[in-house]
């Protein structure tokens, strides 16, 4: 700990002169019993923020690399009855995607779809507003409904 670190040492022990002391101003200097290190060890703070247009930017080239692929299928609605896996598993083998890495995007949360979901590894739900790069590049395939890619274009645009 460096003497800012270093509980107590607030106040100056004695005054300043006719004490015959050396002046000081702290107890906590780094020359004093259970004083503070000269130079200790700090933690350093690594972290940095991307400005949004360069965010913006790269998930509109991870869209672009998917359409180019051929990766992204638009549902008109994907609603299930009950929050059961097996549901959606019918709903994979429909679609082709079965032992792929798949993502829905949805344009609201719904609970039971994302229940259902829950259970499927290299499954993801999302909500729309929620989604990043890292998902769109991570997954093989991208699930649309309507709305959410609507709302997505409005988002991008």
């Amino acid at each position: 700990k460096t003497r800012k670190d270093v509980k107590g040492g607030g106040i100056k022990p004695w005054r300043q002169k006719g004490t015959g002391r050396a002046r000081v101003g702290s107890i906590r200097v780094p020359h004093w019993r259970g004083g503070g290190v000269v130079f200790g060890p700090h933690q350093r703070d690594y972290s940095f923020s991307i400005p949004k247009k360069v965010m913006r930017a790269a998930l509109k080239s991870a869209l672009r690399d998917k359409l180019k692929t051929n990766s992204i299928i638009i549902l008109d609605e994907l609603k299930l009855a009950h929050p059961k896996t097996k549901e959606l598993v019918s709903i994979f083998q429909k679609l082709k995607l079965k032992e792929k890495k798949v993502i829905f995007l949805l344009d609201s949360k719904d609970e039971t779809f994302f229940r259902a979901a829950g259970n499927i590894k290299r499954t993801g739900c999302k909500e729309i507003n929620s989604v990043n790069t890292f998902d769109l590049l991570y997954y093989e395939w991208i699930v649309f409904t309507k709305k959410a890619f609507t709302s997505l274009e409005k988002r991008l645009s």
